[in-house]
C-alpha cells in the first residue's frame, strides 16, 4: 500500500497539474511534458483525489511509524534492526563484538 501510494501521489500531481495547465518543472530545469489535457473540470476531479491520497499517505506513514514503535518498544523483538543493517549484537553472536573487529578479547 505505501509503494502505490509513493507511486500515484506524483503522478496524479503532475496529472493535476497538467490538467491545470501549469508547466511541471523538476529539479529547476527539466520540464516534464503534459500528460493530460488542459480541462478545468479534470483539474477539480485530479486535486481531489490527490488531496484525498496525501491524507491516506499520512494515514500509511503514521501506521508504519507506530509499528515500528510499537516492535521497538513494546513487543521488544528487534524488528527494526533486522530492518536496517545494524551490527549484530554481541549478546546475539555470543562473543565480544572486539573479536569480530579483530581486536583481543581480554579487553586490550
Amino acid at each position: 500500500m505505501l509503494y502505490a501510494l509513493l507511486v500515484t501521489q506524483p503522478l496524479l500531481g503532475w496529472a493535476m497539474l497538467s490538467a491545470g495547465g501549469a508547466p511541471v518543472v523538476v529539479l529547476g530545469s527539466v520540464r516534464l511534458p503534459r500528460i493530460a489535457p488542459c480541462d478545468a473540470r479534470l483539474f477539480w476531479l485530479l486535486r481531489q483525489c490527490h488531496s484525498i491520497l496525501a491524507y491516506a499517505l499520512m494515514t500509511v506513514i503514521a501506521a508504519h511509524v507506530s509499528a515500528i514503535v510499537a516492535h521497538t518498544v513494546t513487543l521488544r523483538d528487534r524488528m527494526l534492526s533486522r530492518m536496517t543493517f545494524a551490527l549484530p549484537s554481541a549478546r546475539r553472536l555470543g562473543r565480544p563484538l572486539r573479536v569480530i573487529a579483530g581486536g583481543d578479547t581480554k579487553g586490550g
